[in-house]
């Protein structure tokens, strides 16, 4: 296990790397409509506006799903640890399929940057 004895935060940061990855192909002006719940996913990490984002969506949000479409990828990041702390990355189907082995989370970090 690579991240056992990491602090939390460093966790999700190489969880973070491969749930961008497999969920929005590091596009942080994705919108993806229609996903198996009947929501749209928005941003780098496609939070959805039936739990994440918008009016009656995750209140430790507090944001509009709008916001998560940017460049500026820090409402995303906020966003995504407030949903990984309460509901776990298992929301995120890109994870569950491509990350939840925490080794494959190393590999596409340095796929990302190129680290060998």
């Amino acid at each position: 296990n690579n991240t056992a004895t990491l602090p939390r935060n460093d966790q999700f940061a190489v969880s973070g790397v491969c749930m961008a990855k497999a969920e929005s192909g590091m596009n942080s002006l994705a919108i993806r409509r229609r996903n198996r719940d009947g929501g749209i996913g928005y941003g780098i990490f496609q939070i959805n506006d039936k739990w994440g984002c918008g009016p009656g969506g995750f209140s430790g949000c507090n944001v509009t799903c709008s916001s998560l479409v940017s460049d500026d990828v820090g409402p995303s990041i906020e966003c995504a640890k407030k949903i990984q702390v309460e509901r776990g990355f298992d929301v995120w189907p890109g994870w569950k399929s491509r990350c939840k082995n925490e080794k494959y989370g190393f590999i596409c970090i340095h796929e990302k940057f190129g680290w060998r």
